[in-house]
């Protein structure tokens, strides 16, 4: 048996273990270079560690993802997060467990997941959701692992669970209508085995003991490979956290090098391109040929965009910091709407925006947000080129907290998410999306300045910009920033 890292909020801490067969499967899931494997590795050990899956459950809602529900979509979390989440920090105490409260672990584990085998049967017979009951199942006895000495679950399950638990307390029924209903009869029928006949649902009293009594043994049990979980997890943490030092490294000395190409061109191209426009709009007062003037209009505007490429650049190369203040993203975004709608209009598009119910407060530099905003708005515009649609959501997070309690600042977060239904955004775009220079349009359609603008605003303000595409699946860009000054 493992012990997990501490689960920690404003109530205190909870240690929750994780037995070794679940154990062998994370070793295997993170060893892997196979998705798919590595999500089946995932679902098998939440499918079958009481324990871990409300651990995981309570993990996720922590990190802001409090809406997920089922073991599918929680082994598609953790394939993402497991090394950050599993990583136990370095000062952390590590609690020393009896025999006995081993023993009592491994008999509520085997408990619930008879309850959750059973919860799936009853609901296939009732034509229920049988995962979602399993999985329900699986989470019943969440108040119950740690025992009465710890604090409170309230502050560590999500809202969603909570109410289940509560519906299955309230449950009566014996012609269940919801999963909370299932669990609550499973757990009636379990606890009364084999008292209850187990005819109606075509199980074997005995065998169904001799699953239960296997299962806590299972749990039990003590596997070599178990070991390497721990030394996995602490070597996958280095090699992350080395791989982000070296990304920091490799923009700072990008930023660095553009710095002295943007200084350098400034000076050296500016010059040359104001005297060529000068002259050509000299040349235009005088001149009376249609043709010509066409031609010295041309040389005009020309010098002008290269002009603004120039000051693109060394914005992005030395921005000015943000000023900021208290902002609500709201009336921003119905500004921004109302300037791109004959844009939109034009071609056809569809501009979705629905105001939150409260306002979205930022901590951020109105103009800056604007800009970075109306990037990834403008840059959706010309995916799309004609018809489709693009929506602006606004969402406040409550970010993930693992300081002592009382000892952690306010860190709500708020999100502006940008996406559209256009032809989506190949692997090898993605991996420069935000690099200067480099645009995903074809040849003569801009250096691709609109969304590093975006990313450098972004990080300028302590947030984070993150895209989700593939190729035929439109593109959503999440935008996260403070929203307050304690970050």
């Amino acid at each position: 048996m493992r012990l997990l890292p501490n689960l920690v909020a404003a109530a205190g801490v909870i240690t929750l273990p994780l037995s070794d067969r679940s154990a062998e499967h994370l070793v295997a899931a993170l060893l892997t270079q196979d998705a798919a494997e590595r999500l089946e590795q995932f679902r098998e050990a939440l499918e079958h560690d009481a324990p871990f899956a409300l651990w995981a459950v309570c993990r996720a809602a922590q990190a802001g993802c409090a809406e997920i529900r089922t073991a599918g979509d929680l082994a598609a979390w953790l394939s993402d997060q497991a090394v950050t989440q599993l990583c136990r920090p370095a000062d952390e105490d590590v609690v020393s467990i009896s025999a006995g409260e081993v023993e009592k672990w491994a008999d509520l584990a085997a408990f619930s997941l008879a309850v959750a085998k059973l919860s799936a049967r009853i609901a296939e017979a009732v034509r229920l959701d049988q995962q979602r009951a399993r999985f329900l199942g699986l989470l019943h006895a969440a108040r119950q692992w740690g025992g009465p000495s710890q604090p409170q679950w309230a502050s560590f399950l999500p809202s969603w669970l909570v109410d289940e638990l509560a519906a299955m307390g309230a449950s009566q029924v014996q012609r269940p209508s919801s999963a909370a209903d299932c669990v609550a009869l499973a757990i009636e029928i379990v606890n009364h085995w084999p008292a209850v006949s187990g005819r109606t649902l075509d199980v074997d009293p005995q065998d169904f003991l001799a699953q239960r009594s296997e299962a806590s043994q299972t749990w039990l049990q003590s596997l070599p490979k178990a070991d390497l979980l721990r030394p996995l997890i602490d070597k996958l943490a280095r090699m992350e956290s080395l791989e982000r030092q070296f990304q920091k490294m490799l923009e700072t000395e990008k930023l660095e090098s553009l710095k002295e190409l943007a200084y350098g061109a400034g000076h050296e191209i500016n010059n040359p391109l104001a005297n060529i426009s000068a002259r050509a709009q000299t040349l235009l007062e005088e001149e009376r040929d249609p043709e010509r003037r066409r031609k010295l209009s041309a040389i005009n505007t020309q010098a002008f965009r290269a002009h603004e490429m120039i000051a693109d650049m060394m914005l992005f190369a030395r921005p000015p910091l943000p000023k900021r203040d208290e902002l609500d993203l709201a009336p921003l975004v119905s500004e921004l709407f109302a300037e791109l709608a004959a844009t939109a209009a034009e071609q056809q598009t569809q501009l979705v925006w629905t105001a939150p119910a409260k306002p979205v407060i930022a901590w951020a530099d109105k103009t800056q947000i604007a800009v970075a905003v109306r990037a990834l708005c403008v840059n959706a515009l010309e995916a799309l080129v004609t018809g489709g649609r693009v929506e602006v959501a606004l969402s406040t997070i409550a970010s993930s907290c693992h300081a002592p309690a009382g000892s952690c600042p306010s860190r709500q977060t708020v999100q502006i998410t940008v996406s559209d239904n256009g032809p989506g955004i190949s692997s090898e775009v993605r991996r420069h999306i935000f690099d200067p220079f480099y645009s995903g349009r074809e040849a003569g359609r801009g250096l691709g300045f609109g969304l590093s603008k975006c990313w450098r605003i972004v990080t300028l303000h302590g947030g984070l910009i993150d895209v989700d595409s593939a190729p035929g699946e439109g593109a959503r860009f999440t935008i996260t920033l403070p929203a307050d000054n304690n970050r």
